[in-house]
C-alpha cells in the first residue's frame, strides 16, 4: 500500500447514481486518469465522466468536483476506454446509442490535463 495516498482510497465522485464500469490510464506523472459510466441524476440515460487522481493520491484540483462531463449526449454512452495523449490529459472512447436505439456507434473526446474538454473537439465527442 502506497502510504502517501489515503488511508482508504479516494473519492473519484461524491454523488448520487451508479458510477461503474472504470477505465484508467497513467497521467504520466505517477497520477492517473479514469473513465467510468455514469447515471447521476440529470444523466442522459448513461454518461461518461472521468477524474484525475494525481501521485499523492488526491483528486486534482483543477479538474471538476465528481469529475468532467466526457459525454452527456442524449442516449446512452457506454463501456468507456482510455489512452493517454502524452501531455497529461486522455482521450476516451465509448459506445454510443445516440444516433440509433439498435447499434452502437464509437466516439472519442480529448480531456486536457487541466480537466477541461478540448474546445477544438465537439462537443459530447467525435464520431470514429
Amino acid at each position: 500500500m502506497d502510504t502517501a495516498w489515503p488511508a482508504n482510497g479516494t473519492a473519484l465522485a461524491k454523488v448520487a447514481g451508479v458510477q461503474d464500469i472504470p477505465a484508467i490510464v497513467s497521467d504520466g506523472a505517477g497520477g492517473a486518469i479514469v473513465t467510468w459510466m455514469d447515471t447521476r441524476p440529470g444523466a442522459s440515460v448513461v454518461d461518461i465522466y472521468a477524474q484525475h487522481v494525481l501521485a499523492s493520491g488526491r483528486v486534482d484540483s483543477r479538474w471538476p468536483a465528481n469529475g468532467v462531463a466526457v459525454s452527456t449526449a442524449a442516449g446512452p454512452q457506454e463501456f468507456p476506454a482510455i489512452v493517454c495523449d502524452g501531455a497529461g490529459g486522455a482521450i476516451i472512447t465509448w459506445f454510443d446509442l445516440r444516433n440509433s436505439i439498435t447499434s452502437f456507434d464509437i466516439y472519442a473526446q480529448h480531456v486536457m490535463s487541466t480537466g477541461v474538454v478540448d474546445p477544438a473537439w465537439p462537443v459530447n465527442g467525435r464520431a470514429l
